[in-house]
């Protein structure tokens, strides 16, 4: 059925059999929502791996303003470090050129799917230019130098390593020991993130106060500027993990509150006085207002 004005085609599917109603709305990751619904839920959670609803990913773009961020940069190189089956990608294609855009995956079937659906969204991309730029590849394992303008995606949580990957990573990251892969993640996207390059993943709240990824806020704090954290809450299905999506822009400075834009549910507002970072908490959730009481308590 076409909307009125014909600005967006919506595609209505209905399995009478099951009585499983489902509106498709245009640029969804249909093929990647449907990869992820048939294999099993206790080997999603063992990899981390989580389909991003499409709401989710347009608020991460939304948020980006690469526009703003990165005047006078284009073109731009744009990671996605695990892209899985494109959901990112696929959006960011509306906007960008498939040569500003890169992604990679250890999940083969999920690099395909990847491929297909950013072929379908850029016919007149060369289909060698999509096989080069979505690849098979460990984003933690290897050792490229390639830099990015943007870094950005839906990390991993908490998936399980095997043995002799998990010893080189513990080796290798100074969050290693966390055990957590999204910190890891992080790391690395710091190190091949460009000097005035922007990151924006969607993450577990956790990573914000939890003593374990006090490694990783270390890090964050002596290297970049967090522009906005958006709280999502639980939006994966059958995971109780409150969510964010976490801007920041590598500065190579310490870390500032100020300016900071805070979005939630029922509230938005911006950081605009001076407060104490701490790794040990990053406390950012509260206006100036409230901040100021209880820094007089």
């Amino acid at each position: 059925n076409m909307t009125p004005g014909g600005s967006e085609v919506r595609q209505k599917t209905e399995a009478l059999s099951a009585g499983i109603h489902y509106c498709l709305k245009q640029g969804e990751d249909l093929l990647g929502m449907l990869y992820l619904s048939f294999r099993n839920l206790g080997v999603r959670k063992a990899s981390g791996a989580y389909y991003t609803p499409a709401h989710i990913v347009q608020k991460l773009l939304k948020r980006l303003c690469l526009e703003e961020d990165l005047t006078g940069k284009q073109p731009l190189k744009i990671l996605d470090p695990c892209c899985g089956t494109g959901n990112f990608l696929l959006q960011l294609s509306r906007t960008w050129h498939m040569e500003e855009l890169y992604g990679t995956d250890i999940d083969p079937l999920a690099v395909q799917i990847a491929r297909i659906n950013l072929a379908i969204a850029c016919p007149e991309a060369p289909v060698s230019l999509i096989r080069e730029r979505i690849q098979v590849r460990d984003f933690l394992m290897e050792r490229d130098q390639e830099h990015y303008d943007v870094i950005l995606g839906n990390p991993p949580w908490g998936s399980s390593q095997e043995f002799v990957r998990k010893q080189f990573l513990k080796e290798r990251f100074f969050t290693g020991k966390s055990g957590e892969a999204y910190d890891l993640f992080l790391e690395q996207s710091l190190q091949r993130i460009k000097t005035g390059g922007i990151i924006a993943f969607v993450l577990p709240e956790a990573v914000l106060y939890v003593k374990s990824h006090r490694q990783i806020r270390e890090l964050l704090a002596e290297q970049v500027q967090i522009q906005s954290i958006t709280y999502i809450g639980n939006v994966f299905h059958q995971v109780q993990c409150p969510a964010i999506i976490l801007k920041m822009q590598k500065t190579g400075r310490p870390l500032t509150a100020y300016g900071m834009q805070i979005y939630k549910e029922q509230q938005e507002f911006e950081i605009t006085g001076s407060r104490i970072v701490d790794a040990e908490c990053f406390n950012f959730h509260m206006p100036d207002e409230e901040y100021k009481i209880l820094d007089q308590i």
